[in-house]
């Protein structure tokens, strides 16, 4: 399994997310490691996944979903808390 990239913009201050975060967390194993950032250990296809996401946000919120890693040798770079580095390295 990959590890899924989903960002956002939640552009409704006050909004209750807790659909959308329990969206992110039914995809798969994940954390949210940042903000507006949640990494997913999952083989849904990223097109499925913003369409989930869209049925459970505001209609003028925004989502870029990308694979993280693919295997091993991907290039790619973090600084986070050592707890997230070491579920990215554990899912990968």
């Amino acid at each position: 399994m990959a590890i899924k990239l989903i960002t956002y913009d939640l552009n409704k201050q006050g909004q209750n997310y807790s659909a959308l975060y329990d969206e992110n967390k039914k995809l798969g194993p994940c954390i949210n490691p940042l903000d507006s950032v949640w990494l997913v250990q999952t083989d849904i296809m990223s097109s499925e996944i913003r369409d989930r996401l869209k049925s459970v946000a505001d209609k003028n919120d925004y989502f870029i979903v990308v694979p993280y890693a693919i295997n091993k040798n991907d290039e790619r770079a973090a600084w986070l808390k050592g707890e997230h580095i070491e579920w990215i390295q554990g899912h990968l």
